[in-house]
């Protein structure tokens, strides 16, 4: 509070969602002492506001979710690699960690932690964390929140007086990193687009679409883009980055990746054509381009891109998708001349996943 940079004067109400994704590293810090990030909340109102946990969860790299090597495709099991891909994959079926206050009644001017989250990083060779969160809360009047990290000391992790003493007289968090580039600038220097780290208020925690796609006689493949963004729209032209209402002035204009966001996808697959169709959905990670075209790479390249859950008619899986690759087939039916049929898909976009993906659809003749 006495360092103006390091507060957005934002409020939320109603449901909202805290998220957060943070890396320690003692090899560029030097310091081994357990860091922890502090949630608060806080309430400036002349009432007393009510805030509950509606679902949530938080996992470290080590040892909760180590980057393991998995198969490219698991069906109906939960499976994770990764506190992001951990943590999206609890979620999207319905599950909440204990461990957090279900409720919290905020007095008037009164501030509480919701949540001291450790990252250790001492036992560790080398010395380096991760730590995802993602809560979902609904409040009955306006509240602010504020993230912070301490470090503990030999007596374990910081008090709540001492988060509430840093929120109080502490600086911005630092070091920062370079400046994202301007979407709104013209003239800059040409080169890849320096997205920036995501930290602010974003506008909305759901995209969710409903259509219809024609399967026509031709075959053609329709591709639906999932996290596009700015440099990646696939010719759509559509980002589905969420806007940052507020955001501090060296970190990114909008929220890339869309981390965190629940994905909700109806679609009504049509056979306009004469033949039987057999129709197959997939997930697939191709080349990013604005270009309107689709393009793979024969091999994919060796970098995960994609490590998530996605539920394709309640039904649960779990992929692993490389740069340039086509996802396997998740779902697969035939359809009669005129036959219509509609398919669901849900996911929540994890960290540690690189936007963006598309949901394709493709088909050929049934094979008699």
């Amino acid at each position: 509070m006495a360092d103006g940079r390091a507060h957005l004067d934002r409020q939320v109400a109603g449901e909202f969602e805290i998220f957060a994704h943070h890396i320690a590293n003692a090899v560029k810090s030097g310091n081994l002492e357990d860091l922890y990030i502090g949630v608060v909340l806080g309430n400036s109102d002349a009432r007393a506001v009510r805030v509950e946990l509606l679902q949530g969860a938080s996992y470290l790299s080590q040892p909760d979710a180590p980057f393991i090597e998995l198969p490219a495709l698991v069906k109906g099991k939960e499976t994770f690699a990764g506190p992001g891909d951990r943590v999206c994959t609890e979620l999207l079926q319905g599950k909440t960690r204990s461990g957090y206050p279900g409720t919290i009644i905020l007095k008037p001017g009164e501030c509480k932690v919701f949540a001291r989250l450790p990252v250790p990083v001492a036992s560790l060779s080398p010395p380096i964390n991760g730590r995802n969160a993602l809560f979902r809360l609904r409040s009955d009047g306006p509240v602010r929140v504020a993230t912070l990290a301490l470090y503990g000391s030999k007596d374990g992790a910081p008090s709540e007086e001492r988060f509430l003493e840093l929120l109080r007289r502490g600086n911005l968090a630092g070091p920062r990193e370079g400046a994202p580039s301007d979407p709104e600038k013209s003239g800059q220097k040409p080169g890849p687009i320096r997205y920036g780290r995501v930290a602010g208020v974003a506008a909305g925690s759901v995209w969710e679409g409903r259509g219809e796609v024609a399967i026509t006689a031709d075959d053609k493949m329709t591709c639906l883009p999932i996290a596009s963004l700015r440099g990646g729209t696939f010719g759509t032209g559509q980002v589905q980055s969420a806007p940052l209402m507020v955001r501090y002035p060296d970190t990114a204009y909008a929220a890339h990746g869309n981390y965190g966001v629940l994905y909700k996808i109806t679609l009504v697959l049509s056979n306009g054509s004469k033949t039987a169709k057999s129709v197959s959905l997939r997930l697939d990670c191709p080349v990013k381009t604005d270009s309107k075209r689709i393009d793979f790479l024969d091999p994919p390249a060796p970098n995960v891109f994609f490590r998530g859950s996605l539920k394709v008619d309640g039904e649960l899986f779990h992929l692993v998708l490389h740069r340039g690759e086509k996802g396997p087939a998740l779902s697969t039916f035939d359809l009669a001349p005129g036959e219509k049929r509609q398919i669901q898909v849900e996911l929540i976009y994890p960290a540690d996943a690189t936007p963006p993906q598309v949901l394709s659809i493709a088909s050929c003749p049934v094979s008699s």
